[in-house]
């Protein structure tokens, strides 16, 4: 089903065109070659099965990416605890943010000036370092050492989850515009295996070797191989080599002739405006802003469920059942969140997504028993979903294909870093406020101003489409 849209979208989309676009340039170049018909040459699309392969690849990638992430959150605090006390608990976590905030800046830049392929193995490398030291340090080290040596195995983790984040903003250079929902959609989906994978096998195999949580690293382990693995199966040729075609059309045929659309479509993407003068734009800077708050919101909330959950006196497994519920309902609903961003349109659909959040968080406090903990946290993943995917896809319509590297880097460094500022200061502000419900009042009224924000976009696009009409 998938494959059959792509491939009605890839013909459509290939279609000459010598308009350009609200959103950006074209992504074809018509070219003339000795006379012959017009050919067009596509510098970063494939065919419909070949882009569907390496979307698929990616959103396996992101699995395995998350899996391991989600390991090391439910895990890091604890281990650090029974290193160095609790004072510290909360160290290499925050790191690991910290590290992933700082790299998400230059990822995508990196990858456009290194090679896409080359940067995210390096991705996943740093991963398999940081999960091999985390193991040393729990299985053969004691004491300042062993928490020195896990701290410092945080760090490269960081960088690694900064790429894998990354790994939907790719997606969209495989596919065509009007796949981009979907495609965003197929890579989130991968979290559908992530959720239970991450959280269940660490209640498993943090006993599973002698020492306490030696078998939740070796487990980390694995999965940065299965993402390395993943990676080298994608070609990322296109991307990497965008000239490729042309080139081999200059071997064949000699000189090649660009029509005059087409000669200006090139010069087009070729143009790099000033990052400043693209983030100051209300629509652009509207967009990050609801990215940040849904990823932020929705990540204060997760962090903070499981200590009241254990406050209230729920045991270990109800408190991760309800976890592993909420992150299938943060990533369940890709199957089916591209086609209804494609259907409704996706400044609507980011609406009803914030509807969704805010819903999950004020449900909260109706009561304290595990089934409201349990449906309200799923609620809050369902409304992540529906909010996040559709103000990722609006995003990719900001920036040329130039543009890309910066533009992104600025994108992820303000997203991934408020996640990371929430995240660490989350247990702090619910130890302040004393209360879950007071906490969960105060998040709400987070979310609340992006719901706001949100219908103010929704009416100014309405507007917009309403004069154009006319």
């Amino acid at each position: 089903m998938i494959s059959k849209e792509l491939s009605e979208s890839i013909s459509e989309n290939m279609e000459p065109d010598h308009s350009e676009t609200a959103q950006g340039p074209m992504e074809n170049s018509v070219v003339k070659i000795d006379g012959d018909d017009d050919h067009e040459v596509s510098n970063s699309r494939q065919n419909p099965k070949g882009m569907l392969w390496n979307v698929c690849l990616l959103g396996a990638g992101w699995c395995f990416g998350i899996a391991s992430a989600f390991a090391q959150i439910s895990t890091s605090a604890l281990v650090a605890t029974e290193l160095a006390g609790a004072e510290y608990s909360t160290v290499p976590l925050g790191l690991i943010m910290l590290a992933s905030a700082i790299s998400a800046g230059f990822v995508p830049i990196l990858a456009q000036r290194y090679g896409t392929k080359r940067v995210y193995l390096v991705g996943g490398l740093s991963g398999l370092l940081g999960g091999i030291l985390c193991f040393v340090a729990v299985n053969s080290l004691e004491g300042e050492t062993a928490f020195a040596v896990f701290v410092l195995g945080s760090v490269p983790q960081g960088f690694t989850y900064a790429c894998t984040n990354n790994f939907r903003f790719v997606a969209t250079q495989f596919s065509t515009p009007e796949f981009a929902p979907k495609a965003i959609s197929i890579v989130m989906a991968g979290g559908i295996f992530a959720a239970p994978l991450g959280p269940l096998l660490t209640v498993w195999s943090r006993t599973a070797l002698s020492v306490l949580y030696a078998g939740a690293y070796l487990q980390v382990i694995v999965l940065y191989i299965l993402l390395i693995i993943s990676l080298t199966l994608i070609d990322f040729g296109r991307l990497d080599r965008p000239k490729t075609a042309q080139n081999s059309g200059d071997e064949q045929h000699g000189d090649i002739e660009r029509s005059e659309s087409a000669t200006d479509n090139v010069k087009m993407q070729e143009v790099k405006r000033p990052l400043l003068k693209i983030i100051s734009r209300r629509e652009v800077v509207s967009i990050i802003v609801l990215q940040a708050i849904s990823y932020s919101g929705m990540a204060a909330l997760m962090g903070v469920t499981p200590v009241s959950m254990s406050e209230d006196g729920f045991n270990f497994n109800q408190s991760t059942t309800a976890i592993v519920g909420h992150m299938l309902g943060m990533f369940v609903p890709s199957l089916f969140t591209g086609h209804l961003v494609a259907k409704t349109g996706p400044y609507r659909f980011m609406m009803f997504g914030f509807l969704v959040l805010l819903f999950g968080s004020l449900l909260f406090l109706v009561d304290r028993s595990l089934a409201i903990y349990t449906t309200g946290i799923l609620i809050v993943g369902v409304g992540w979903n529906f909010s996040f995917i559709p103000a990722s896809a609006i995003f990719t319509t900001f920036f040329t294909s130039a543009e890309r590297g910066y533009v992104v880097g600025f994108n992820e460094f303000i997203v991934i870093g408020s996640v990371g500022i929430i995240t660490a200061t989350a247990g702090t502000i619910f130890e302040k406020i004393g209360s879950w419900n007071k906490f969960v009042a105060v998040f709400s009224c987070y979310i609340g101003v992006s719901v706001i924000l949100c219908s103010f976009e929704v009416y100014k696009v309405h507007c917009k489409s309403k004069l154009t009409n006319e």
